[in-house]
């Protein structure tokens, strides 16, 4: 058997659903024999918490990551009350995060991404507590970027 199939095997192991919390410990276990003692870097599960247990608990040292085919469909739900009628559009740039082929472009897009939905819940709370008829006046030590547009 030579090293592809003993990781193919490895990751058919893994792949097994409605598996106990000890079946996936064995599982992983087995895993890292069939790689000679080698621990893979990463490992994509999907949001199960036991199978991050068990990895971190059998593949020290491995980075757990989860797939974005199990993110994706929860965005909205996540989302939805904070972002109000933007979510879909927030949606729809964190659907190109994922299509994005290096860590450079994906950290760049990301802080993008972000910053400009931290902005724009930040101006909507300063106009909601500055339009409030009790406020006379907001005391704010915050540093703003010139894209900020108080409305």
């Amino acid at each position: 058997m030579s090293g592809l199939d003993m990781c193919k095997e490895g990751l058919l192991t893994l792949q097994f659903e409605g598996v106990t919390t000890g079946q996936r410990f064995r599982a992983e276990g087995t895993f890292v024999h069939f790689m000679r003692g080698r621990f893979p870097q990463t490992v994509l599960t999907d949001l199960d918490p036991e199978l991050r247990d068990a990895t971190r608990s059998e593949l020290p040292g491995t980075k757990h990551v989860i797939s974005i085919w199990d993110i994706l469909p929860k965005i909205s739900s996540w989302f939805s009350v904070s972002l109000g009628p933007r979510c879909m559009e927030f949606k729809s740039e964190f659907d190109e995060l994922y299509r994005l082929e290096s860590t450079e472009d994906f950290e760049l897009q990301w802080n993008q991404t972000i910053s400009m939905e931290l902005t724009t819940q930040l101006t909507r709370i300063l106009n909601e507590v500055r339009n409030m008829p009790e406020c006379e006046g907001v005391a704010m030590d915050l540093t703003f970027s010139p894209n900020l547009k108080l409305q």
